[in-house]
């Protein structure tokens, strides 16, 4: 399958026909294995990221303490609108990491070609625009999550996010890898988690945790 052929089967009801053939010369097609880090924030990234297929976790780490505070997940065939803000980066240096939460393929397209793209095509545009309003909705609601948000309801939105994102109600996941994203301890976790099943919402299992009635 062509490059061409990919970007149609995920893009073709979004994307002009003229834009998929343009993208198609310089994209680049890549496998990022679960677990793997697409992104480092502090190096430097030359591309737009475009989901083919699987699941990104976009986080930001802090300098001070290293802590990692999650932003959003990457699904279906979503963008990361943070790599578009790199465009413009005159040190083009990512301010966020991008790990694989799944196997996943993403296509990757050369950041010197996005002002091209924009006035060029009105379907990149639109969507360029649309991504970049979503993925503000999310951090919002993220924001308002960390303000407002006892850290137990935190919890139950996280788990439901993921159990979205992901399409299962069996979420294989540690306390510990719970805890590393809401930046709490494991001990913590546990026990808010020990309640939720006490309550009937969930059933633990090792290193998984299954969604009853969230």
């Amino acid at each position: 399958m062509t490059n061409a052929d990919i970007i149609r089967q995920k893009f073709g009801d979004i994307f002009e026909e003229d834009l998929i053939e343009d993208l198609a010369k310089d994209a680049i097609v890549t496998p990022v294995l679960e677990g793997n880090k697409l992104i480092r924030r502090g190096t430097s990234f030359q591309y737009i990221v475009l989901l083919l297929d699987g699941t990104m976790k976009v986080t930001r780490s802090d300098d001070e303490t290293g802590q990692e505070h999650l932003l959003f997940y990457l699904s279906g065939t979503d963008s990361c609108a943070a790599t578009f803000v790199l465009c413009n980066n005159k040190y083009n240096v990512s301010e966020i990491d991008m790990e694989a939460e799944t196997d996943s393929m993403v296509l990757l397209i050369p950041r010197t070609r996005m002002n091209e793209l924009l006035a060029r095509y009105n379907s990149w545009r639109n969507f360029v625009l649309e991504t970049f309003g979503e993925k503000i909705k999310e951090f919002l609601d993220t924001l308002d999550s960390i303000t407002f948000m006892k850290l137990d309801e935190r919890l139950i939105r996280y788990l439901r996010d993921r159990s979205k994102v992901l399409g299962t109600n069996e979420l294989e996941i540690t306390h510990q890898e719970i805890a590393k994203d809401l930046t709490t301890s494991r001990v913590v976790i546990s026990r808010l988690l020990k309640m939720l099943e006490r309550d009937g919402h969930i059933r633990l299992h090792r290193n998984l945790i299954e969604l009853v009635d969230l």
